[in-house]
């Protein structure tokens, strides 16, 4: 297992992966909102590995985990904060909009020209990515 570095004032503390329960400790005792531990943009990369490939997390659960860090934890800075604040904004899944035919039908031949229209299309944007209808 590769360490995590996690800085408060100008020491560093190791946070090994599967120790959660020692790194809440350190939290709750040696930081505070007034002096705030750093958490490297290293650290958040990791975070997001670990939760998407060894936990397996929805894209969801890894956001919602680094809103924890980044705006509920007051305990805590993030190097880059800027950058890293906006990082799960860009993570979430985001899906297009599909513009479908829209028109009159009156028999089954009308319908399902419609249909192979509206799939047409539907494929052409799933091509970009998830989709809305």
């Amino acid at each position: 297992m590769r360490p995590s570095l996690i800085h408060h004032r100008d020491r560093q503390y190791l946070s090994i992966r599967g120790r959660a329960d020692q790194a809440a400790r350190l939290i709750e005792v040696r930081c505070t909102a007034a002096d705030p531990g750093r958490v490297a943009q290293l650290v958040l990369g990791e975070l997001v590995w670990v939760l998407t490939r060894a936990y397996g997390d929805s894209k969801a659960q890894v956001v919602s985990a680094l809103e924890q860090v980044l705006v509920v934890i007051a305990e805590l800075t993030v190097e880059g904060e800027s950058l890293a604040f906006h990082a799960p904004h860009a993570f979430r899944v985001k899906a297009a909009p599909v513009d479908l035919p829209r028109r009159t039908l009156t028999d089954g031949v009308e319908l399902a020209a419609w249909l192979k229209e509206a799939e047409r299309r539907i494929r052409d944007k799933l091509a970009d990515g998830p989709v809305v209808v």
